[in-house]
């Protein structure tokens, strides 16, 4: 939560659902993201993020899925540092 600085009412993309994303996902629920779009390969891991607070979630194996996380953000998200 604090290196990411998620402000409350924000939109959060977590890629990759291994230890550290779910726990990113925690962390976007626990700092008040309004929207986490939760993005990986496998469906179990996504099942898992919408249990852990993720509100959209996005399997790569869809060929169209950089524009599904666009549709679900208004054109992507801006990446920080």
């Amino acid at each position: 939560m604090n290196t990411a600085k998620v402000p409350v009412g924000s939109t959060v993309a977590v890629v990759g659902l291994g230890g550290v994303g779910l726990s990113a996902v925690l962390g976007a629920q626990v700092a008040g993201a309004a929207r986490i779009v939760a993005v990986d390969l496998s469906d179990r891991k996504l099942a898992l993020a919408q249990e852990l607070g993720a509100t959209d979630v996005v399997n790569t194996r869809n060929p169209n899925h950089v524009q599904a996380v666009r549709d679900l953000t208004s054109a992507g998200i801006p990446l920080r540092a």
